[in-house]
């Protein structure tokens, strides 16, 4: 367990660091605001909401592939990525970098509606 813990530590703390935001934010928006409600769906609260979210989903995705997918943990901390990414072709990369630009573009949108 406290191995497991060790090499997700980073993870850990993003979502702790979510957990506290989400419990902060409330009390802090109705200080900036007094006439807002606890829970107040202004456009503020909504995108500070929605990045406390994606935060927690990234933190949870992260834990998944260490605990179910071991080999692709360990093929992206064995820096074996790096060399393979430098032996792309830069299309290809290009590309890639497009796909995970415009999925992470989307799950924050999903998490904002």
């Amino acid at each position: 367990m406290k191995k497991w813990l060790w090499d997700n530590a980073q993870g850990l703390t993003a979502l702790l660091c979510g957990i506290g935001l989400f419990l902060v934010l409330g009390p802090l928006l109705h200080k900036i605001d007094p006439g807002a409600g606890v829970v107040d769906l202004g456009a503020l609260h909504v995108i500070i909401f929605s990045a406390v979210k994606l935060l927690a989903a990234v933190s949870l995705a992260w834990g998944i592939i260490a605990i179910e997918f071991k080999f692709l943990d360990n093929y992206m901390d064995s820096k074996s990525l790096f060399e393979d990414w430098e032996n792309l072709q830069g299309e290809v990369r290009a590309k890639l970098l497009i796909a995970v630009f415009l999925g992470l573009v989307l799950a924050f949108a999903i998490l904002c509606g």
